[in-house]
């Protein structure tokens, strides 16, 4: 079965992005571009398929003009109300669309701001069929977050019934096409309640609905769902204060694949030229412990301890 990796960069005005502070609208796209242009490099290294989905590749092409990336414009439609928390990351639902149309395919969709740092290849070939489903559980690290609570309400304001305590990470999901046709069935009228009560949601991603709607998926018994975080395909790495345990470094790093949720500046400065996977490994944990990067953290963490604690990330 064919296997294709997807990444998004819908461009928009007036999304929020709590993770870093870019000056200018063109600076935080181009982030996001070079950080494409990494992923898809550590991809390229193990024969994997690549594209960047945009619904605005001239302006991209402007900002900037990437040498390696494929890139790909397709239709949004969906209806967003302004002011939602990350914005653009509801055109997800679209993207999920786009991929119920190709077929024969197991297509991936994963965040610009992982990088592919132990080959996977042989490992997701095995799993890439029909019948199964890769998700990214982290409800460990929601829980610490939100509170049981706070996450059962805004799941019962999507109707269902009782939240089985999945949360499932919207940075990385992978299936085949008629997973991806489902999910996009059982997602709008999801994102239909979610926009009803948006005054109460705002502050959620996409994720709510997404794991709302896997929920339901899981309940047809059509597919089976495999946690890519237990496989050690993917983890996630925060390198600033954060709400729950975070395993150690090295844990982390034995992992294919790695989230860097707040490491954008660096990845998009990083330098792609004869990358390989065991230099970028060295480089990142050389800017990891530094001493200029151990003294923010620090500051940081005091900052949000004793000023805004609810700044700290899941």
């Amino acid at each position: 079965m064919k296997i294709h990796f997807y990444g998004l960069l819908h461009i928009a005005d007036n999304d929020i992005n709590i993770n870093f502070k870019p000056k200018t609208n063109d600076e935080k796209v181009k982030i996001y571009i070079k950080n494409s242009e990494l992923l898809a490099k550590s991809l390229y290294e193990d024969n994997i398929d690549y594209t960047l989905l945009t619904n605005n590749k001239k302006e991209l092409n402007r900002i900037h003009k990437s040498s390696i990336l494929k890139i790909k414009e397709i239709d949004f439609k969906t209806s967003i109300i302004k002011g939602s928390h990350f914005y653009p990351c509801y055109y997800r639902i679209d993207v999920f669309n786009f991929l119920s149309k190709q077929k024969n395919q197991f297509s991936f969709l994963i965040d610009l701001d992982i990088v592919l740092i132990r080959s996977v290849i042989t490992k997701i070939r095995k799993l890439a069929n029909k019948k199964n489903v890769l998700v990214n559980d982290i409800t460990n690290l929601i829980l610490p977050a939100y509170g049981f609570k706070r996450i059962n309400f805004e799941f019962s304001l999507l109707k269902r019934k009782k939240w089985k305590k999945k949360w499932y990470g919207a940075d990385f999901l992978a299936g085949p096409d008629i997973f991806f046709k489902d999910l996009h069935k059982f997602i709008k009228p999801l994102y239909k309640k979610f926009q009803e009560n948006f005054e109460e949601l705002k502050n959620q991603g996409d994720e709510l609905f997404m794991s709302s709607a896997i929920e339901e998926i899981i309940e047809t018994k059509k597919f089976k769902i495999i946690d890519a975080r237990s496989k050690k395909i993917i983890g996630r790495y925060w390198s600033v204060p954060r709400k729950h345990r975070q395993e150690s470094f090295e844990e982390i790093f034995r992992n294919n694949m790695v989230h860097f949720l707040a490491d954008k500046k660096f990845l998009a400065e990083y330098n792609i030229d004869n990358f390989s996977k065991n230099k970028f490994i060295y480089d990142f944990k050389k800017y990891n412990f530094s001493i200029i990067k151990k003294f923010k953290g620090t500051t940081s963490l005091l900052y949000n301890k004793f000023i805004k604690s609810n700044k700290l990330y899941y």
